[in-house]
C-alpha cells in the first residue's frame, strides 16, 4: 500500500512538492491534530516517465534496513531529485508532507519513496507505542497503527497506497507514462503483499525475533518452501530486463524490492533466480534505499 550483503545497523522498510503558495512552515495538521485544509493548487503538468540514475541493501532487526545516519534525513530539500543535481525553479512552493512511523517498520518504504521523488517531508512518530496511545494520531488512522502520511488536507494510512499516492503526485520519474504499466504498478505491488510477504515475514521473525525456545523450525521450513514458486515467476518476468516494466525504475519496482529485502536477511537461496537476484541488487543499492 524483498548471497546477503553485511547487516545494516537497523531494520528498515517509502515529500511534497506542492505547488501551494503557503508558508513552507505551516504545518498541515491543526493543533487539535486535524489535518487543515490544502491551499489551492495550480494545475498539474503531465506526468512523463524518465529514467533515473540512482542505484542501495537490506536490514537485519525488526523488519527493514535503516541507514545509519538516519535520524539527520528527517527532511530534504525541495525540488531535489536524486542522481540530479538540479533544484527545481522556484514557481512552486513546497510545503511538508508528514511521514509517521519507525524505520524499523514498514515506514521504511514510505521514506524510501519520499526520498526517490526528492520532495520535501517531516519524519515524525518513531514510537510506534506513543502513537498508538496518542488520540491526535487515531484522527490521522484510526486503527493506531504506522505507517500513516500527512499532504495538506489529505491523510492517509497503508504503506502501499501511501507509496502509490507520493509515486503517483510527486515521483515523475517513479509514475509509468502508460495505463497499461500504472496497471502493472498495481499488480505487482499487490502481488509482493499477497505471494511473498507472509512468507518472508514467518521467516524474518522466526530468525530476529523470537526466543529460542519459542522457534518454529518447521514453519521457517514451509514458509521457504511456499517461496519457491513465485520467486521462479518474479525471476521469469524479470528475463531481458532490467526492471519491472524495463529499462526503468518505477514505484512497482520500490514496493516490491521494499518486501523482497527481507529475502537478504531471512537468507534466501537464490540459485536458479539469478535475474530476481540480480534486480533485487539493483534496487537495493540505490542511494534513496540507502538514506541519502
Amino acid at each position: 500500500m524483498s548471497s546477503a550483503p553485511p547487516p545494516a545497523p537497523a531494520l528498515m522498510w517509502c515529500a511534497s512538492r506542492s505547488a501551494s503558495k503557503a508558508s513552507p512552515t505551516s504545518s498541515p495538521i491543526s493543533s487539535r491534530g486535524w489535518p487543515r485544509p490544502a491551499p489551492a493548487r495550480r494545475k498539474r503538468r503531465n506526468r512523463r516517465c524518465l529514467p533515473s540514475s540512482c542505484e542501495s541493501p537490506p536490514s537485519s532487526a525488526g523488519f527493514f534496513i535503516a541507514p545509519p545516519h538516519a535520524a539527520s534525513l528527517n527532511v530534504h530539500p525541495p525540488g531535489m531529485r536524486h542522481g540530479d543535481d538540479t533544484i527545481k525553479g522556484s514557481e512552486e512552493t513546497m510545503a511538508k508532507v508528514k511521514i509517521y512511523g519507525p524505520v524499523q517498520s514498514r515506514a521504511a518504504r514510505v521514506l524510501w519513496c519520499a526520498r526517490e521523488c526528492g520532495i520535501e517531508f517531516e519524519h515524525l512518530g518513531t514510537d510506534s507505542k506513543a502513537l498508538k496511545a496518542d488520540p491526535d494520531f487515531a484522527r490521522i488512522n484510526p486503527n493506531g497503527k504506522v505507517p500513516a502520511m500527512v499532504d495538506g488536507d489529505l491523510a492517509l494510512f497503508e504503506s502501499m497506497a501511501i507509496n502509490l499516492y507520493l509515486a503517483h503526485k510527486y515521483g515523475e520519474a517513479l509514475w509509468p507514462a502508460t495505463v497499461e504499466d500504472e496497471a502493472r504498478v498495481y499488480q505487482w505491488s499487490f502481488w509482493g503483499m499477497t505471494e511473498v510477504e507472509k512468507s518472508l515475514l514467518t521467516i524474518v521473525i522466526d530468525m530476529f525475533m523470537t526466543p529460542p525456545d519459542k522457534k518454529n523450525p518447521q514453519a521457517v521450513e514451509g514458509a521457504k518452501a511456499a517461496l519457491a514458486a513465485p520467486l521462479k515467476v518474479l525471476n521469469d518476468a524479470l528475463k531481458g530486463k532490467q526492471y519491472l516494466l524495463g529499462d526503468n525504475f518505477t514505484i512497482a519496482d520500490l514496493n516490491l524490492a521494499a518486501i523482497m529485502a527481507w529475502a537478504k536477511l531471512a537468507k534466501i537461496d537464490m540459485t536458479g533466480n539469478g535475474d530476481a537476484a540480480n534486480w533485487l541488487d539493483r534496487c537495493l543499492s540505490r542511494p534513496a534505499f540507502r538514506g541519502k
